[in-house]
């Protein structure tokens, strides 16, 4: 089997088919993979010389990996210390920077 036909194997994945292309041929055929992404869930690695370099995937199968806005909330806990302590230390430090909200100057505001 000569190599270029060794790099442009198709082989099955776990969503469908995994496939190779060096960085020429996926940009001579990109609509192609595209297309081959989209419509039969398709994944292409794109090599350069020999080595993973970038893939192209199903933006459904990215979406559905990806993390809600949710599923974030409090993953930050204590990275930043007490944020609040913190705000509220610059405020008694230095009261007249802090900006008062005027509600009189926003009429259309809630109250």
């Amino acid at each position: 089997m000569d190599a270029k036909r060794k790099r442009n194997k198709v082989s099955a994945g776990a969503d469908g088919k995994v496939q190779t292309a060096g960085v020429e041929e996926a940009r001579t055929k990109l609509p192609e993979i595209l297309r081959a992404a989209n419509n039969e869930g398709v994944v292409t690695i794109v090599t350069k010389r020999g080595k993973p370099y970038a893939a192209v995937v199903p933006v459904w199968q990215v979406l559905r990996e990806a993390p809600s806005l949710s599923d974030l909330r409090g993953s930050a806990d204590g990275c930043f210390g007490d944020a609040a302590a913190f705000v509220n230390g610059l405020r008694d430090e230095r009261p007249e920077a802090v900006p008062v909200y005027d509600r009189s100057a926003h009429p259309a505001a809630p109250s």
